[in-house]
């Protein structure tokens, strides 16, 4: 068996997005509206969902961004194979990856990784069973 690699342009795939703000420049907690335009490959207008995330440049001082483009998420070249599972185990196998050593298991109860990684559980109110509300 011999396997052949397929180059596949997807330049055709890409928007460009121009996101204008009304303000040139803001302070802190101060309000700033946009004006998002989308553009095809041959400079037609696009239909879009975006969003937008803003940072101060000085986070750039403390670490890279290593968030990647979302062409090369979602279109970047792959190794031949196969690979299957359920979104839940694929997306937990992330997040233990993501755990310190030793905080894979053991302790229990509240204040390890874990619940570093999901903070969910907080915004629920216990109640035994019986207990009237």
């Amino acid at each position: 068996m011999g396997l052949k690699q397929l180059k596949v342009s997807v330049a055709d795939k890409e928007l460009q997005v121009v996101a204008k703000p009304d303000q040139v420049q803001v302070g802190p907690r101060e309000k700033v509206g946009w004006t998002i335009r989308t553009v095809d490959a041959a400079g037609r207008p696009a239909s879009a969902d975006v969003s937008l995330a803003l940072v101060d440049k000085a986070i750039y001082s403390l670490a890279s961004d290593a968030s990647g483009t979302l062409m090369d998420r979602f279109y970047s070249q792959r190794a031949p194979g196969v690979q299957t599972a359920t979104t839940l185990v694929v997306n937990v196998d992330r997040i233990v990856e993501q755990l310190p050593e030793g905080g894979k298991g053991g302790g229990g109860g509240e204040g390890g990784p874990w619940e570093a990684a999901c903070r969910c559980g907080r915004r629920f109110r216990t109640w035994p069973i019986g207990k009237p509300r």
